[in-house]
């Protein structure tokens, strides 16, 4: 592959939490680097589920050619930049995310991946069991960004990989090349390379993929250290864990700047409304409903009491009460939730919801604790219905299409318009939040006018 070597030195600077630690971070010394035991019982929680997830693919190499194309499917098979340097690799895996961000926004996060810069945006727990000591930016670092000839550092007692090609705002490469003395003398060797490539999409969206390719020398030792049945399985997961986790900054970032408000953080218990942001684990099918029903409509209607006669009188009275004649109706809203749902038991669960009468809505929620949280999806666009679950994001536990799913997710009051009915600002006050009352015992809800005990609580953000 053609391309000119820009051999460049960096002054890395310090990781955000070395100022509070005085002046420590992950580019001092051996012994300040993080610890897995400095991490909150968060980062414990969602560890121990990855390393979970990892056994589960080590049992299931029958598996690997769906995980080796995680996220694309058939363009999994395609060629991208820096083929040529395994051109033919014994083992690999492209995964790869659609991310509701221009490519020119998520680039910064990709350009500062490394141990010693923004961290891998993964399990790093898991990482800093193993004496990786990352911890994972939450914010761009303009003098963390890599060019040609930088290192990618994986450990800091392994060598880094050289980052050999660079398409600024588009992708990179790092390449391990095979030892050329070893390959001719018979002995073991290996060569690797590792590519995050972005590609524009329709909307101001794009796609990140990551693509490793690995080929080795075929000795029984070499073949299981560097072969794809130890590596790929715990590649696949911090792989994945890494696209998910650059998913979410980005889109926390495009919303924040959008609107003006303050970054969330990743530990915020509501999930942040982003937009048309497409949550994570949906499939593709559900993806496309997602943004088909969260897109804007091009002529908000006008209220008017004759419109809600056919509701429930309760229903039709409150919404005459909150919402002016001739007051401008959204066609869509966002819904952020957060509370406990009865699962056997009552259990904590967020959610988004996108919803835009007639046409349907998608509603994607994760619930439990620990090892036995679900996560899924119900959605009804179109006339069809479909729900799926998942415990742990693997094994499924509850599928459904069609009849067999009703038109309203779980504790969803039954006429869903009133969820959109008019802006925040037509609305009776209440705290800056707009909350439901259910009928269902399902989920519970507060109204914060009323009630004086909180279970659940739904922030909407309405668009036209």
């Amino acid at each position: 592959m053609a391309n000119d070597t820009e051999v460049v030195a960096t002054t890395v600077p310090a990781h955000p939490t070395a100022e509070r630690d005085g002046g420590r971070g992950p580019t001092a010394v051996e012994g300040a680097r993080p610890r897995a035991r400095d991490l909150g019982w968060r980062a414990v929680v969602e560890g121990l589920g990855g390393a979970a997830r990892m056994a589960g693919a080590m049992v299931t190499p029958f598996d690997r050619p769906r995980r080796s194309r995680w996220g694309l499917g058939r363009d999994a098979g395609r060629s991208y930049p820096g083929d040529d340097l395994v051109p033919t690799p014994r083992w690999q895996w492209t995964h790869g995310i659609e991310i509701d961000a221009p490519a020119s926004a998520v680039w910064p996060w990709i350009a500062q991946v490394g141990a010693d810069r923004g961290g891998f945006y993964s399990y790093a727990w898991l990482e800093d069991l193993f004496g990786c000591g990352v911890r994972n930016a939450d914010t761009v670092e303009p003098a963390w960004q890599l060019r040609t000839g930088d290192g990618l550092v994986l450990h800091p007692r392994s060598p880094a990989l050289p980052v050999v090609a660079l398409e600024p705002g588009r992708w990179f490469v790092a390449h391990a090349a095979a030892d050329t003395g070893a390959v001719a003398s018979g002995k073991p060797w290996t060569a690797v390379s590792w590519l995050f490539h972005l590609e524009d999409l329709p909307g101001g969206r794009c796609r990140f993929v990551s693509r490793f390719r690995s080929a080795s020398s075929r000795d029984a030792l070499t073949r299981i250290t560097f072969g794809p049945t130890l590596v790929e399985p715990i590649g696949y997961v911090m792989d994945r864990r890494m696209l998910l986790g650059v998913k979410e900054r980005a889109e926390r970032a495009a919303w924040a700047g959008r609107t003006g408000d303050r970054l969330p953080s990743t530990r915020s218990p509501v999930p942040p409304a982003a937009g048309a942001a497409v949550p994570a684990g949906l499939t593709r099918a559900v993806r496309r409903d997602w943004r088909a029903v969260a897109a804007p409509r091009p002529e908000p209607g006008r209220f008017e009491p004759a419109d809600v006669e056919h509701l429930p009188a309760p229903v039709a009275r409150w919404l005459r009460h909150a919402i002016a004649p001739g007051t401008q109706v959204p066609g869509a809203a966002l819904l952020a939730m957060h509370g406990e749902i009865r699962l056997g038991r009552w259990q904590p669960f967020t959610a988004l919801q996108v919803l835009a009468p007639p046409m349907g809505y998608v509603w994607a929620a994760r619930a439990g604790r620990g090892g036995l949280r679900v996560r899924g999806f119900d959605r009804y666009t179109h006339g069809q219905g479909e729900m799926r679950w998942r415990l742990g994001g693997l094994v499924p536990v509850v599928a459904a299409r069609d009849a067999d799913v009703p038109a309203a997710p779980p504790g969803a009051s039954p006429p869903r318009r009133c969820c959109c009915p008019a802006p925040p600002s037509t609305r009776p006050s209440c705290g800056g939040r707009t909350t439901i009352a259910a009928r269902r015992p399902r989920s519970r809800w507060e109204d914060r006018r009323t009630a004086s005990r909180s279970r659940s609580t739904t922030t909407a953000r309405c668009g036209g």
